[in-house]
């Protein structure tokens, strides 16, 4: 069995400007994501921020079950549980 890819984070809600996330896995500023909601095609972005719950800007998102959010880039609706996941072969 070989892992492609890491479920780095689920969505916990959007608003136009951020999508509320909670970590699952350690990722980074600069790393590539994949969005996953079903019945909608999946989004691509890098991300180039990242902030606590505290509106705090961070570089990466190392504990667990940390809650924290993302731009919401391309305005995009995102159905609560999607899944936020890397490709492990571009870590």
């Amino acid at each position: 069995y070989i892992r492609s890819c890491d479920v780095v984070a689920t969505v916990e809600g959007f608003d136009s400007e951020y999508i509320y996330c909670v970590q699952r896995n350690k990722f980074s500023i600069g790393n590539e994501v994949e969005i996953i909601s079903p019945l909608q095609k999946s989004e691509k972005i890098k991300v180039e921020k990242i902030f606590d719950e505290k509106n705090k800007s961070i570089e990466s998102v190392p504990h667990a079950m940390m809650k924290f959010k993302i731009p919401n880039v391309n305005k995009n609706k995102f159905v609560k549980g999607s899944i936020i996941r890397k490709d492990c072969e571009k870590c």
